[in-house]
């Protein structure tokens, strides 16, 4: 095979690579937003469960997004003036991330 044949193929390679990278990727971001949308409401309080039953998850692309659709969900998060913050989307995201970065790595060392 000569040269350039050669470097044609790497590209040819490469790109199929790359393309194949992207759709694992996509579909490991999902998988991602799920489990941190399924972690936040394991760890969202609880009074009568409609902020933990409001949390969902939204993945387009390289996207995920969780969030709580509840309104007093800010609140809870944050905190306000006269009740302290008790967090559950950040810790949340905090513990899968590792795990998230894990995946990728291996997605990426698996195809390339």
């Amino acid at each position: 095979m000569t040269e350039n044949a050669e470097l044609t193929k790497l590209a040819v390679d490469l790109g199929k690579a790359s393309s194949k990278v992207t759709q694992e990727v996509i579909k490991a971001t999902a998988a991602a937003g799920r489990e941190v949308a399924s972690e936040a409401k394991s760890r969202a309080p609880r009074r009568s469960g409609a902020l933990a039953n409001s949390i969902v998850s939204h993945a387009k692309g390289l996207v995920a997004v969780v969030a709580a659709d509840a309104r007093h969900g800010v609140f809870q998060e944050f905190g306000t003036s006269r009740h302290g913050p008790q967090p559950f989307l950040g810790p949340a995201l905090a513990a899968k991330k590792d795990a998230y970065e894990r995946r990728i790595e291996q997605i990426a060392g698996d195809i390339l």
